[in-house]
């Protein structure tokens, strides 16, 4: 199941913290630098993919750099993994730009791409921007569901509902008859608290009733 790390701590921490994914080498230590230049936290580092959803895992980064030039573990890109498993920001690192660069980015769930070398205010823009449109996506996210929800509840109580006469029992789509709260409870999230009306109470427990004989 995928799951937001972007916990409401980190969607107020002014400087978001990063994990970089990339090959030891110039590219990564370079972005690192620039990074920690503009006061980000860089959290850790990850050579491939399978590393690199451990990592996420483990120290819940705000967001993730990733060099696009990185091989494909198991036929899926390591911004893919990432994005797919956890559903947090992937800025791609790229040496080229155009529209096959964008496609490519995309298709692996990149908020952004930045040409490298990565300059230390390319990078906090895309960051920036990234995990802006982020915390929006997985709030219309929400709403969504919780629409969806509400309409299911609308839709299933649509129609004309068989309900017996005497007992006031609800007969369902199986032709079975069940008692009103239940029926209502399995399609709606409403919930039941019982308690007598005020005719039902002098009816039932009239013994029990104190009358003023004054």
């Amino acid at each position: 199941m995928p799951r937001d790390f972007l916990s409401k701590t980190m969607l107020t921490e002014a400087r978001p913290s990063v994990l970089i994914v990339g090959e030891e080498n110039g590219d990564a230590e370079l972005t690192r630098i620039q990074l920690q230049t503009i006061g980000l936290s860089v959290v850790g580092r990850a050579s491939d993919s399978r590393q690199a959803v451990e990592l996420v895992g483990q120290l819940r980064p705000a967001v993730v750099v990733i060099d696009l030039a990185l091989p494909e573990t198991e036929g899926v890109h390591p911004a893919a993994a990432i994005y797919n498993g956890f559903q947090i920001p992937v800025i791609v690192l790229s040496d080229r730009h155009g529209p096959e660069c964008l496609a490519k980015a995309s298709a692996v769930g990149a908020s952004a791409v930045v040409i490298k070398p990565a300059r230390a205010e390319e990078l906090e823009r895309a960051i920036t921007l990234a995990v802006a449109r982020h915390v929006e996506l997985m709030a219309l996210r929400r709403e969504n569901a919780g629409l969806r929800r509400a309409l299911a509840a609308t839709q299933s109580l649509k129609g004309i509902v068989p309900i017996c006469c005497g007992c006031k029992k609800i007969r369902d789509d199986k032709g079975e008859w069940i008692e009103m709260e239940a029926y209502f409870e399995e399609r709606t999230e409403l919930s039941f608290s019982h308690g007598f009306c005020d005719h039902c109470l002098a009816k039932y427990f009239t013994e029990f009733i104190c009358h003023d004989t004054a």
